[in-house]
Order: C-alpha cells, then structure tokens, then sequence
C-alpha cells in the first residue's frame, strides 16, 4: 500500500527551526518580565497594607489607652465623691461626675455606631 505523501508531518528546515525558536525565546522572555512585574506591584501593594495594619494598630493601642485613662478618672472622681458628699461642695462633684459620665457614653456610643476621625 502506497501512503500519501501529503500526510506524513512537515520536517522544518533548520533556519526555519531557529526563527521558530527565536520566537518561543521572545515570547517566553516577554511572559517572565510580565509576570516579574506583576510580582513587584503585587510586593509593593503588600508593603502598603502591611504598613496600614502598623497605623491602625498603634491607633488602636492609643484609643485603648485613652479609653482606659479616662476609666481610672472617671473612678478616681466617683471616690473622691463618695468622700466629700457631706461637704458643700457635694452638688459640684456630683455636675462634674455627670458631666464625664456622659461624655464618656457619648464616645463609647459613637465607637458603637462605627464613628471614625
């Protein structure tokens, strides 16, 4: 039996193979510089996000602080209170007390409500 010559597989000539390959060398080489940039954005956006999370931690520990400074107050001025209810100045005290009291669930109401600077 005879086989048709025309569906045996091409054979390139050699100067044929080194274009072919020429080519696969370019386009492999473009793909790895596209991707080597998209790594180094991909870097430089983690960095940016890491050092938000730095921010917003330090923030944090700070209000933390805060919040627990003005609890000590808000104690220190309930006792001192407490000690001097006899004295005249009783009904100061107690505006004053009412007064940080009511800022302070102020605040904590706003934090509740997700209320940001």
């Amino acid at each position: 039996m005879i086989r048709n010559s025309s569906k045996s597989p091409r054979r390139l000539s050699p100067t044929s193979r080194a274009t072919h390959c020429d080519v696969e060398l370019l386009k492999t080489t473009r793909d790895r510089e596209e991707l080597k940039c998209m790594l180094e954005k991909y870097e430089r956006h983690l960095a940016e996000i890491q050092g938000n999370v730095k921010v917003l931690t330090s923030e944090r520990d700070k209000t933390f602080l805060l919040y627990e400074q003005a609890k000590e107050e808000i104690a220190r001025l309930r006792r001192e209170m407490m000690k001097s209810c006899k004295s005249p100045k009783s009904t100061t005290a107690h505006a004053i007390l009412r007064r940080v009291e009511t800022e302070r669930n102020e605040i904590t109401s706003k934090k509740g409500n997700g209320y940001r600077k």
